[in-house]
């Protein structure tokens, strides 16, 4: 999100810029608790902090640093991948019910997270990822752009 604002400024209306949000709002509808997996940068940030008040008022939530795990899935490095989420399963509180995955990346190793973190007897992990939203704005922002089709009875 650092940089969405002066990607906008340089490229809109040009090219449409579509940023992600991490799933909170609809994470901590479930009651919680909740843990964020987010990169680093975005841990502990004032930009996530923010999404945590407006949005998760009330909801246990845990932050949860995933030191490596983006890059690791870019480079499709199964042992890094593995590791990765290892140390951040260890972070994550025990009584963790929901987890938000806060880059797009986990997404692609979501069954490998919900593996590492899901307890033994506990109700199934429920994880809510962003992609899905993200590609709809995309889709939506490409719809508004183009020129409106003809009806098939005009034709």
């Amino acid at each position: 999100m650092h940089a969405l604002t002066a990607l906008r400024a340089r490229l809109e209306p040009a090219l449409p810029v579509i940023g992600t949000v991490p799933a909170i709002k609809p994470a901590a509808a479930g009651g919680g608790p909740v843990a964020i997996w987010a990169t680093p940068a975005t841990t502990g940030s004032p930009y996530q902090r923010g999404l945590i008040r407006d949005f998760a008022d009330g909801v246990e939530v845990a932050e949860v640093p995933c030191w490596g795990l983006a890059e690791a899935v870019e480079r499709a490095d199964e042992a890094a991948i593995d590791a990765a989420v290892a140390a951040a399963a260890e972070l994550t509180p025990a009584e963790v019910t929901t987890v938000v995955l806060g880059c797009t990346h986990y997404e692609l190793v979501a069954e490998r997270i919900r593996a590492a973190v899901q307890r033994p007897g506990a109700p199934a992990l429920v994880l809510h990822g962003s992609a899905g939203a993200v590609a709809a704005q995309a889709l939506r922002r490409i719809g508004s752009r183009r020129s409106p089709r003809p009806s098939p009875a005009a034709l």
